[in-house]
């Protein structure tokens, strides 16, 4: 089969670190998500998911160096700091970060936030890759 179906309702919702925030995702690099168990072996090309916090709520500083990422804000407003940079974020606001770059979400509204994420490798990443599983 060349495609897979899930619903929302397959997802798992994990905690962030600050106690209060969740995520969501669909497909990415664990198995047990609702479309990880059909990915081959090697590391996805892709992650998917919807990240939720409430007022408050923070997804920590973090970067990826193996991929670049896509946020777009779905509902509510909040603070993102990318590489020490603070955009004020809202509804329809899309925000693209290259591998390595650092960046942080916080809630700073009085209703909740909800982040939907895009991780891509980049090719020549997925061409390292394919590489190293060959040899």
């Amino acid at each position: 089969m060349r495609y897979r179906v899930s619903t929302w309702q397959d997802t798992v919702e994990r905690e962030y670190p600050d106690g209060i925030s969740t995520v969501r995702a669909v497909i990415g690099t664990r198995r047990d998500l609702p479309l990880g168990e059909y990915l081959p072996e090697s590391s996805p090309l892709f992650s998917f998911g919807i990240a939720e916090l409430p007022p408050g709520g923070r997804i920590a500083a973090h970067a990826h160096p193996d991929r670049e990422e896509l946020f777009y804000i779905l509902e509510g407003e909040g603070t993102l700091t990318a590489d020490g940079d603070e955009i004020a974020c809202r509804e329809g606001l899309a925000v693209w970060f290259g591998q390595g770059c650092e960046h942080e979400l916080v809630n700073t509204s009085t209703g909740r936030l909800r982040c939907l994420f895009v991780g891509i490798v980049p090719h020549a990443v997925a061409a390292e890759r394919a590489r190293a599983t060959r040899t």
